[in-house]
């Protein structure tokens, strides 16, 4: 999908990349594509955001898929 993230070695979290410098502007178009991140910035992390998938199950994380998708690619990301 074009994201860079580092493979978790036991975490419940992704924490990849942003395309854009401002995490917390990618979040909020994330948001309004139903799909919660948290800036990467609250983690001393900028351009980079947390995707939690403690509290989801596989059906939606493959719901969220093709908005993350249409967010890479709103952001120029193939």
């Amino acid at each position: 999908m074009g994201f860079n993230c580092v493979k978790p070695a036991g975490a419940f979290y992704l924490f990849p990349e942003t395309p854009i410098p401002d995490d917390v502007e990618f979040c909020r178009q994330a948001e309004e594509r139903l799909v919660l991140l948290v800036p990467g910035t609250g983690f001393f992390g900028p351009g980079h955001v947390r995707l939690s998938f403690a509290m989801t199950n596989v059906g939606q994380i493959e719901r969220a898929l093709p908005a993350l998708r249409e967010l890479a690619e709103h952001f120029g990301m193939r």
